[in-house]
């Protein structure tokens, strides 16, 4: 059996990276994969916290029950709650934000990095563009402010996040935590980063603007049904650190955007 040739060793060469590369293609960065993103993030959220909760749960009412409390009884049912309830959803976001980052950069690798309108703009920016975004929002916030003081109910229902936010303790520190670091650079990662530009690949611009800010408003609706002028506060938020990552071609002045709201 003859020996193969210089010309055959080289074709076999060359054969194996480029199989190797097509192995490892990554997702293309358009609206179904980056709405799959989205999704994960939103099921790992929901089953981290739900995981979370129930373990503290049984662990403190097997505590309680150990020191002699009637674990069924109405008042400890509702003090175990209010125990996990921070700890759970502080768990849920900071591990499903991780997690979703981790595998979209594994999808899409290097088209994260794109700094044009239908690439993911994971860069920093300038530090003149990031000041400039953190100011709009805090500006944003302090109107909102004065606007909540003026027109919400004093009796206003408040959802899971803003009840961690006025209940001192482990609480308050785990909510400053969360709107601090985690969910400014998350958030804007994923919707103002991964979906916008996805959306931006498969319908333009205009369409991926308004689902990206939809889709944002929507998750966050449970925390503020109950006052309206919230929904539009953070409408104008969410467009202007839109505008600012479009302008900047970045994703750090979306991220100030949000962190000085």
């Amino acid at each position: 059996m003859s020996e193969p040739t210089h010309q055959e060793l080289q074709k076999i060469e060359d054969s194996v990276p480029a199989a190797q590369q097509e192995e490892k293609k990554p997702f293309e960065l358009r609206a179904g994969p980056s709405m799959a993103v989205l999704a994960i993030f939103i099921g790992l959220q929901f089953a981290v916290s739900t995981a979370t909760s129930f373990l503290l749960s049984f662990s403190i009412a097997l505590y309680k029950g150990w020191q002699g409390h009637d674990i069924q009884h109405p008042d400890i049912t509702l003090e175990i709650t209010q125990v996990v309830m921070a700890p759970a959803t502080f768990a849920g976001v900071l591990f499903a934000g991780l997690l979703t980052l981790v595998l979209a950069k594994c999808w899409f690798r290097d088209q994260l990095t794109n700094r044009e309108m239908d690439g993911g703009s994971w860069t920093l920016g300038s530090i003149k563009q990031v000041t400039a975004g953190l100011f709009l929002g805090a500006s944003l916030s302090i109107f909102y402010l004065i606007v909540s003081s003026l027109l919400a109910p004093p009796n206003i229902d408040m959802g899971p996040l803003a009840e961690m936010a006025i209940t001192p303790g482990y609480s308050q520190v785990l909510w400053v935590i969360m709107a601090v670091l985690i969910a400014p650079p998350v958030e804007e990662l994923l919707f103002r980063g991964v979906l916008f530009a996805g959306f931006c690949r498969s319908w333009g611009a205009l369409w991926a603007g308004t689902l990206s800010t939809t889709l944002f408003v929507l998750l966050h609706l449970p925390e503020m049904i109950h006052f309206l002028p919230a929904v539009f506060f953070l409408t104008i938020m969410a467009t202007s650190a839109l505008l600012f990552r479009l302008k900047a071609k970045a994703i750090g002045p979306a991220i100030a955007v949000h962190l000085g709201y």
